[in-house]
């Protein structure tokens, strides 16, 4: 076929083929692209580039010539996808090739999935797939489930006249979708499916209707063997788990007839009776035309359905297993009929619905076990504080609770705080919205679904860890809705407009960086803080439109001033987890640093502590990227999550930007101070810099200029303004020239010599960790005179001593560049920088006692030479 003829079928070109990799490659085992003609294969990234040399495909599936159902030279012959089965080593994998143009020429994708561990294909599946390979030869199938498509249904079957269908819906799959991912979804459809075609017969048809829902056809059987088929195909789907996910568990309803008609009119009537069975918590119905029948079947469904529903004011028996909670059905059910009857005396009721922030990493670190003790754990919480409630698990961390007892706030907050006190090492919050039922509510799902959007609104948030669903909620919903349906819009205007912040050397006051941060100036609503867009742009997955955009604006700056022959500033940008998984946004990065003829060490890369919680490979691998290339990279709001410290052990990082949250307890948490300090001393022997967000006061920027923090940022130095010219100019810039030879002063560490417990231990606002450090000054000599750089707290207290003037004078003076120096230092500084001596010794009193006295030459830079001063007491 040649490249036009492909084209003009609208078959799948390299663009879409990378967007289908990216969307479904999580769900198989392996990718690759296939030239029949040659039967090459070469195997696909994530991202759909194929990354290694050409291999024989049919070697990789055990076999030593070509097979004889070539399912990618049938796939380029009948112009649409194929599937099937094959066997290697005693493992079943399930493959579907589809059509694409793959460097210019007709080549197919295969997705290959391996389905002997997790969907337990078993007996008979030689059966089944000798009938999926016949049946393929003439009709279409469904590639990502193995059944037929619902084209094979609208064009065959939904006109002719049948008698017995049954439709299967995963009621639960959009849930597990949202809260587990699609890869865990995407298996839930692939096993009910292949449960459903492995307790089918050779003769019947299952169609992938829809989304969640199947529909099998019954060719030619006895009415009276239907419900036994039915019944153990509602069984085997209800009984499904998944190995790789044990917490999800499929909640699957099936309606089945036994009538005369179209295959479409009772596909209908299926559907029909599967809403009524929905309703009334029947996860099996089955109805049939003959009255004798129609009896037997019914007292057989009410049978099985006994275990799974009761009247809603009777004790619920439809069991979470693992926590003795209610499952989500029978939750479902009771707040359905709270809601019917709250007008007849049931009012004052009012949804809940509880989620524990950190949960994924708790399971990571103590197992499934210790995820599981958890959830027990907060079960019983909950059957403490709403002893007169009904509550359910609904999946995963995830629990409901209907209930009308007085002082929701205070219980919810009681099982916080004693969650937030189960373990030491990994804390987990619970979150909780409220819905009250007295409000505008049609059904159960919207009422959950309501009390989810309160919760979903506190996460992330330290002040606040339970909210009710209210009008101002509702409003924060609307401008949500605004936000997705006009940020393309908003960008394409020029409406998204950066604000840069001063980043200063903490050691000189300069301005080192600038931080681009992203505001919209909307023409309806005005200018929108990030607090308006940043978390609804992730939660919809278009945060990666935004993040370009500041990129291409940023270097765009850097390239006006250029041409204008102003001083060039490294700018940092934020990036997202999303920008990593949505695109290539390293080469979007480069591609806008190219454009703007600016160096790549002008264009710096912050990425959040919770953007790198998942895959630490690839995420690793990505960042290395940009470093290789000439970048650095930055953490952003270390210390904010539950992973800090692991996070540097699997990744590199340049500068590590201290979350401001420690700056908010700096006045009446000496703990907060304390933690500062051992962040700053663990940076430095780790080799990365440290930044502090959020100094808004001159006490917290002489604390962190002390303790050797290298940059700061705050509103005690500026806020973030709108870019022109004057935001770079105005203010006193680092000499470009000069950025390597202070970054060599401030990997000093002036907390990293401990001496002991000190004369007099921690006061005021100096650290324990500091009292224990040994004196150490950072001296510059500059334009033929010698200044203090900096000083630590010991270094300090010893010129206290010597001049009688209190510790702030001190550092007033040391700040203002008039600490005086002794004759004696001065001759060993001009010693040592005379002579090119490494360092210097000299032994003398200090305050009455003998010293050994270091003076180390550490740093040249630009017209400046920087000296280390260590006095030592000699015992």
């Amino acid at each position: 076929m040649a490249y036009s003829d492909m084209d003009a079928l609208g078959v799948m070109g390299e663009e879409e083929l990378k967007a289908l990799i990216r969307t479904m490659g999580a769900a198989c085992d392996v990718a690759r692209v296939v030239d029949p003609a040659t039967f090459e294969a070469r195997t696909l990234d994530a991202d759909g580039v194929a990354f290694n040399e050409p291999y024989t495909c049919y070697t990789a599936l055990c076999h030593d010539r070509r097979c004889e159902n070539c399912i990618s030279m049938r796939a380029i012959e009948e112009h649409r996808p194929v599937s099937k089965f094959e066997f290697c080593d005693g493992d079943a994998y399930f493959i579907t090739a589809r059509p694409v143009l793959f460097e210019g020429r007709p080549h197919t994708v295969e997705m290959v999935q391996k389905v002997s561990d997790d969907v337990g294909i078993h007996e008979g599946l030689e059966d089944l797939q000798e009938h999926i390979q016949t049946e393929t030869d003439h009709e279409f199938v469904d590639g990502f489930t193995g059944a037929y498509s619902r084209k094979y249904f609208d064009d065959g079957l939904h006109s002719m006249q049948g008698r017995k269908l049954a439709i299967v819906k995963i009621e639960n799959l959009a849930r597990i979708n949202e809260e587990d991912g699609y890869p865990a979804g995407d298996l839930v459809l692939k096993r009910i499916a292949h449960e459903i075609l492995a307790n089918t017969r050779i003769e019947d048809s299952v169609v992938h209707y829809k989304g969640n829902k199947f529909l099998v056809q019954f060719e030619d059987m006895e009415s009276d063997d239907f419900p036994a088929l039915v019944t153990r195909i509602s069984e085997a789907v209800n009984a499904v788990t998944i190995e790789s996910h044990p917490h999800l568990h499929p909640m699957v309803y099936v309606a089945a007839v036994d009538e005369d008609g179209t295959y479409g009119e009772l596909a209908e009537r299926a559907l029909q009776m599967l809403a009524e069975a929905e309703k009334a918590g029947n996860r099996l119905v089955i109805r049939s035309s003959d009255a004798h029948h129609h009896a037997h079947v019914h007292a057989r469904a009410a049978s099985s359905a006994e275990t799974l529903h009761h009247a809603p004011d009777k004790l619920i028996v439809d069991v979470d297993e693992l926590t003795g909670l209610a499952t989500s059905s029978a939750i479902r059910l009771h707040i359905q009929h709270v809601i019917e009857e709250r007008h007849t005396g049931k009012e004052g009721y009012c949804v809940i619905y509880l989620d524990v922030e950190n949960f994924k990493q708790f399971n990571r670190t103590y197992g499934t076990q210790g995820g599981d003790l958890l959830l027990k754990f907060i079960a019983d919480q909950i059957r403490e504080q709403f002893p007169e409630s009904r509550a359910a698990r609904m999946s995963g961390d995830i629990f409901v609770i209907v209930t009308h007892e007085p002082d929701v706030r205070q219980r919810l907050m009681h099982i916080r705080d004693v969650v937030a006190a189960y373990q030491d090492r990994i804390a987990c919050e619970v979150k909780a919205g409220v819905f009250s039922l007295d409000e505008a509510a049609h059904d159960a799902a919207a009422a959950i679904d309501l009390a989810k959007v309160a919760c979903e609104s506190v996460k992330g948030r330290y002040d606040l860890a339970v909210r009710l669903y209210d009008s101002e909620l509702d409003q924060e919903i609307s401008m949500n809705e605004y936000v997705v349906n006009n940020i393309e819009r908003a960008i394409e205007e020029g409406h998204i407009k950066i604000f840069y912040q001063p980043i200063i050397r903490a050691m000189t006051g300069h301005v080192c960086d600038f931080e681009a941060l992203s505001r919209w100036d909307d023409p309806e609503h005005g200018l929108l803080p990030p607090a308006a867009f940043i978390s609804t742009l992730e939660r919809f997955h278009l945060i990666n439109k935004l993040d370009e955009c500041i990129v291409r604006q940023a270097c765009q700056h850097q390239a006006d001033l250029k041409a204008a022959g102003k001083r060039l500033v490294p700018i940092s940008v934020n990036l997202s987890r999303l920008d990593f998984q949505l695109g290539d946004i390293f080469a979007t990065v480069e591609e806008a640093v190219a454009k703007a003829g600016i160096p790549r060490s002008m264009l710096n890369i912050e990425v959040t502590e919770s953007a790198l919680d998942d895959d630490a490979e690839y995420f690793a691998e990505q960042l290395e990227r940009f470093r290789e290339a000439g970048y650095e990279v930055w953490m952003d709001d270390f210390g904010s999550g539950y992973s800090s410290l692991n996070l540097l052990k699997d990744y590199r990082f340049d500068t590590l930007k201290i979350d401001m949250a420690f700056l908010a307890g700096f006045d009446n948490n000496p703990k907060s101070r304390e933690i500062i300090v051992t962040v700053v001393d663990m940076a430095k022997k780790l080799g990365i810099r440290t930044l502090i967000e959020g100094v808004e006061t001159k006490q917290q920027y002489r604390f962190l200029q002390r303790i050797g923090c290298e940059m700061l940022q705050g509103y005690y130095f500026g806020k973030p303004r709108p870019y022109d010219e004057d935001t770079f100019s105005e203010l006193v810039v680092e000499d470009a020239r000069e950025r390597a030879y202070f970054d060599a002063l401030g990997s000093v560490n002036l907390l990293g010599l401990p001496v002991g417990e000190g004369a007099a231990g921690a006061t005021g606002d100096v650290t324990e960790s500091e009292s224990r450090s040994a004196p150490m000054a950072l001296i510059e000599y500059r334009n033929d005179a010698y200044r203090f750089l900096s000083a630590n707290e010991a270094y300090l207290a010893l010129i206290e001593g010597i001049r009688s003037e209190s510790l702030d004078e001190v550092q007033e003076a040391l700040s203002g560049g008039s600490l005086a120096f002794s004759d004696e230092l001065y001759d060993q500084l001009e010693e040592t920088r005379t002579t090119g001596a490494r360092e210097t010794l000299r032994i003398r009193p200090v305050n009455g006692e003998e010293h050994q006295i270091h003076v180390r030459h550490i740093a040249t830079g630009p017209g400046a030479h920087a000296f280390m001063v260590m006095p030592v007491l000699i015992a």
